[in-house]
């Protein structure tokens, strides 16, 4: 497609045959891009192309194999995209617009999406396998959320552009730059990108979960399941005061939720009567009470609610995944969502659930 606009034009970098493995997408050139002290424009020419070729060489990977480019060909004012976007009401008085917001910075102006068409077309012609958007435009672009946060290291399909291509969300270069310590995580989503590249598919674990227990059904997954694995995983959730449901599973193939709060019903309450919820905070005990040792994230916490509240005394509390991975990286983060993007293929749940108005969450971090 050529330019809708006077640019000037950054243009990409394209792989040295196709289909290649992997498109590394920011969001739009910088000075260095647009004005390169020596040779043509391209992307990541600057500082932040520096970043993104030490990421690349330490994760064993060639930049000239791979597609390499932006969601936009040209600077942007200011090298802001909120610039290029309007507010709410006056997307409304676009015709035909069907674009997502651009997180926080509104909606992207009309005469500015040609390039997400130039966009598609470039990459149906690289034809990657995974696709890496650098940044919460470049994930935009893709899925229509710019919450890279939660996105980064997990792997998901497109929705948008290249609708079932394969993706793993990274930060972008000019982070890494800003916040050096991200460095070898990028450098550890580079070298994932390459193991998901090496098939097309999403490879998700599948997982049964049973989530509205009957009292029978707590006592039978107890005795059929509980009773004989070799370690139960465990977590509760917390709010108003109390705990919510608590969850307990054999694997990470399986697990059973005892719910205690109901936000769909008047009284809030999962159980029927105060005498099936006093059986299930005996069903509570009993598996707290079994010799199977028992692992969780943050599992201080969960134990301390245990006895804090209920007067449930935790046996054989074996590990704390949290503490463990702390041991063994303290520079690194800690909370859940970063522990299963860098040890799971797992898709970004943190941003699918949605929480009661007036709760709270156990915090993993």
């Amino acid at each position: 497609m050529k330019p809708q606009s006077p640019g000037p034009h950054v243009p990409c970098d394209q792989p040295a045959r196709t289909p290649c493995k992997l498109a590394f997408v920011g969001e739009a050139p910088g000075d260095d891009e647009v004005n390169p002290v020596r040779g043509p424009r391209r992307p990541f020419n600057g500082p932040t192309g520096h970043v993104l070729n030490a990421m690349l060489r330490a994760s064993n990977l060639e930049r000239g194999e791979h597609w390499v480019g932006n969601v936009f060909s040209e600077q942007l004012p200011a090298n802001f995209v909120g610039n290029w976007c309007s507010g709410r009401e006056e997307s409304r008085a676009w015709p035909s617009y069907a674009l997502m917001p651009l997180g926080r910075d509104g909606y992207l102006r009309p005469e500015h999406s040609w390039h997400l068409d130039r966009l598609r077309e470039e990459l149906e012609a690289a034809q990657p396998t995974v696709i890496v958007p650098m940044g919460g435009t470049a994930l935009w672009a893709f899925t229509g959320s710019a919450e890279i946060g939660r996105s980064r290291g997990h792997t998901q399909t497109a929705r948008f552009i290249m609708p079932g291509v394969k993706l793993l969300p990274v930060y972008h270069p000019a982070f890494v730059i800003k916040q050096w310590k991200w460095f070898t995580v990028g450098v550890g989503d580079f070298m994932k990108a390459e193991r998901e590249a090496e098939f097309p598919e999403l490879r998700h674990r599948r997982r049964r979960l049973l989530l509205e227990p009957t009292l029978s059904d707590l006592w039978q997954y107890k005795g059929d399941v509980l009773d004989r694995a070799a370690y139960l995983s465990g977590d509760i959730e917390t709010g108003w005061g109390q705990i919510t449901c608590v969850g307990w599973g054999p694997g990470p193939e399986e697990a059973l939720c005892c719910p205690f709060v109901d936000l769909r019903r008047p009284d809030r309450s999962y159980w029927r009567s105060a005498g099936e919820e006093l059986e299930a905070w005996r069903w509570v005990a009993a598996v707290a009470d079994s010799p199977v040792p028992k692992i969780g994230q943050n599992f201080t916490y969960d134990t301390f609610w245990h006895l804090d509240r209920m007067k449930i005394k935790m046996r054989n509390y074996l590990h704390d995944t949290r503490l463990l991975h702390h041991a063994l990286f303290p520079e690194l983060p800690k909370d859940l969502g970063f522990m299963a993007a860098r040890y799971e293929s797992v898709g970004p749940w943190k941003s699918w659930r949605t929480a009661g108005v007036g709760g709270t969450e156990k915090r993993d971090d």
